[in-house]
């Protein structure tokens, strides 16, 4: 589910899923779910940039928690870049040396989307091997551990 669902959205699909298949529903927000894809346990504090194709989400974790979490609202806007550059600087709290964004979904492979990132927001970037199935990849990880 979106790391910005409400409560009640994220109850509604819960309850959906639940009458569904039936048994015990987990729900698990997408960019924890792609940070998983990235790095086995993420533990520490990492900001992951998930660009959807028609949601991009920013996302501090710390300790496995989504601690903050941004919506990049691109108004029709046909570069996204500068605005999700400006949500990271947002969000991320980097400590010591740690200056690395993780970038998942179907946006992080068009040309210079991540270099561009790096250049605005002075970080390095990581991806999982195919960013856009980063979530599934990582969901997963988390059932077969």
């Amino acid at each position: 589910m979106p790391a910005t669902a409400t409560l009640r959205q994220r109850n509604v699909l819960v309850a959906a899923v639940r009458r569904a298949v039936g048994g015990r529903v987990n729900a698990v927000e997408e960019p924890l779910a792609a940070a998983l894809a990235c790095r086995p346990d993420p533990g520490g504090d990492v900001v992951v940039v998930d660009i959807g194709s028609g949601r991009t989400e920013v996302a501090r974790i710390c300790d496995r928690s989504i601690v903050a979490a941004e919506r990049v609202d691109d108004a029709g806007s046909v570069d996204r870049i500068p605005a999700i550059a400006d949500c990271v600087r947002r969000l991320d709290r980097p400590r010591g040396g740690q200056r690395r964004l993780l970038l998942t979904g179907g946006g992080a492979t068009a040309a210079g989307a991540a270099a561009r990132l790096a250049a605005l927001t002075g970080r390095s970037i990581t991806m999982p091997a195919e960013p856009p199935l980063a979530t599934l990849t990582g969901l997963r990880r988390l059932l077969t551990s």
